[in-house]
């Protein structure tokens, strides 16, 4: 996630190197293209204006999941509209549709206000960081050595969601952790 570094897919030997545990291939394997199903989902909830926008935070935009994860996390702006009067079924009907999903035995987990710095998703799999902070007010009252825990991943300039990009992203994620 470090700008100056070179995208994944540039790199001298054009292909980046697998920094997984066998156990995290595993899962990522098992994980991912419901993950990117979950992203399809999402984007389709945007453009109904449910939401105004999704990022993927938590310890798999952290790099860092463990060898039994109970959730896959995505956070949610909720559109102005829904405050005005929208019937609230609508955001449970999305809730129920997003976390309804556990085809890969870890479940995907929703929650609303996002907070953390943007880390970019690109076509390419890679994560760049933007500069930009979600939530001030909310991170304001996070202590410093832990500001780092809140990672929001945008796909919204990503073209093509499939889980091979989930894949390629998970290992970038964690070698950007590493460094």
């Amino acid at each position: 996630m470090n700008r100056e570094r070179e995208p994944a897919h540039q790199q001298s030997q054009g292909k980046l190197p697998n920094i997984l545990e066998a156990w995290e291939t595993e899962l990522i394997e098992r994980i991912a293209e419901p993950i990117a199903k979950t992203i399809q989902d999402l984007r389709e909830f945007r453009m109904q204006r449910t939401i105004t926008c999704f990022y993927m935070t938590g310890s798999f935009a952290r790099g860092h999941m463990s060898p039994t994860p109970k959730d896959v996390d995505f956070v949610v702006g909720l559109s102005a509209r829904l405050y005005r009067g929208m019937d609230p079924s609508e955001v449970e009907g999305m809730r129920g549709k997003i976390e309804g999903k556990n085809e890969c035995g870890v479940k995907i987990h929703l929650s609303y206000e996002p907070h953390g710095k943007v880390v970019k998703a690109t076509d390419e799999g890679d994560a760049v960081e933007t500069g930009e902070v979600r939530g001030e007010r909310i991170m304001a009252a996070i202590p410093d050595e832990k500001k780092d825990n809140y990672v929001l991943v945008d796909f919204s300039d990503v073209k093509k969601i499939d889980a091979e990009l989930i894949k390629r992203l998970y290992n970038n994620l964690k070698k950007h952790r590493l460094e």
